[in-house]
């Protein structure tokens, strides 16, 4: 029987969990190998050996896509503008605010207010975006949702990170965040799991 989106009650498998573990930690252990080759090698040098290895890992798996006839083709100017967007602006994401907040030996900007111009930034782009495309208004059942969400993603994460650059360094930082989204999401299956035994079978 196929599994839909809500059945969570199904093991991982073991290939599920290297799935799950591999993204974040080539990403966090990223920042620490960049650390440990600082002074080593120069830092252009190294991020460029890092997008040729990942541009070799993927370009097998990307195979389908870059054949003639593929329809990413036809939009590839728009692709790659958005994917080095989308890279340039979260990998300066931790830099950009350790450098705003300063040290505890020398503070500079306060978190809450890096916080609040990040989130302001982000709703005016989102605003203008919303906006050209015509999106629909979300319905009215979605707003306890959607305000759930604007807590964690747009005041707490800012808010909360600014204040952690202050006392940890960057590479740190990037550390947790790697290893931050598969902790919660292997919490939340076993909370799953956990209900789904609590049930009564009938």
């Amino acid at each position: 029987m196929a599994c839909t989106v809500g059945d969570m009650t199904q093991r991982l498998s073991t290939s599920a969990i290297v799935y799950l573990v591999i993204p974040p930690m080539l990403w966090a252990g990223n920042a620490v190998v960049g650390r440990l080759m600082n002074g080593l090698v120069p830092p252009i040098t190294l991020n460029l050996l890092r997008w040729v290895l990942a541009l070799l890992i993927l370009l097998p798996l990307a195979g389908q896509w870059l054949k003639p006839g593929s329809g990413l083709w036809p939009h590839w100017r728009r692709f790659t503008w958005l994917g080095l967007l989308g890279v340039v602006i979260f990998a300066l994401t931790l830099p950009l605010t350790r450098l705003a907040v300063g040290t505890p030996q020398a503070p500079q900007l306060s978190g809450l207010f890096v916080a609040s111009g990040r989130a302001t930034v982000a709703a005016v782009l989102s605003i203008l975006f919303l906006r050209l495309t015509r999106a629909p208004i979300p319905r009215r059942s979605d707003w306890p949702a959607l305000g759930l969400v604007t807590l964690g993603v747009v005041f707490g994460f800012p808010m909360l990170s600014s204040i952690a650059m202050r006392h940890v360094e960057a590479v740190h930082a990037s550390v947790m965040l790697g290893v931050l989204p598969l902790a919660v999401a292997l919490r939340l299956r076993k909370r799953r799991l956990a209900q789904a035994d609590a049930t009564p079978q009938f």
